[in-house]
């Protein structure tokens, strides 16, 4: 994933009505790295809070973590296996090769994208790209459906890390070719 990722206010009011709030304020619209997202947690319950995108390695912001090695990487190692995240988003973005930003996004479906939490931030989790990415990136957000909610915070996660994924719908700009 490239940074990037969408979020309506409709659907961010939507998860702070199922899911009780605990926190300040988050972007909606384009969100972006260094911005504050709206996340579901769970401790005793789950609950939307919101938490800033990127940890801080020496002054360096990740804002990713490949989910087939993030589970033996020190940074993210206690992150994913204690403080796991579901990032709310309508749709993300990646960016082809002559630089054009695609949108992916499902039709009329809230996408939960799985990341990990370290104090006050959190990192998306990455993975090999779908058939509906992969002409596009080389990688894709781990992304979830409303129904595998649950089963992110139970110990069985990286069964659906490794589920397959269903596809997106694609928006992509009109190049403008040259006449001459």
């Amino acid at each position: 994933m490239c940074g990037q990722f969408h979020l309506t206010k409709e659907n961010a009011v939507w998860i702070r009505h199922r899911f009780p709030f605990r926190g300040r304020n988050y972007t909606t619209g384009n969100v972006y790295p260094g911005n504050r997202a709206l996340l579901l947690m769970k401790d005793k319950e789950i609950f939307s809070c919101e938490k800033e995108w990127g940890f801080d390695l020496y002054g360096k912001r990740i804002i990713n973590a490949r989910s087939e090695t993030a589970s033996e990487k020190k940074l993210f190692k206690d992150s994913l296996a204690r403080r796991r995240c579901l990032v709310v988003a309508d749709a993300f973005y990646e960016w082809d090769a002559a630089h054009q930003k695609v949108t992916f996004y499902r039709p009329e479906e809230r996408m939960y994208l799985g990341g990990a939490v370290s104090g006050d931030r959190f990192v998306i989790l990455t993975q090999a790209p779908n058939d509906s990415v992969s002409p596009v990136h080389d990688r894709m957000p781990v992304v979830l459906r409303e129904a595998q909610i649950q089963d992110w915070f139970e110990d069985n996660y990286q069964e659906i890390i490794q589920s397959e994924k269903p596809g997106f719908e694609i928006d992509r700009p009109y190049h403008q070719q040259a006449l001459f």
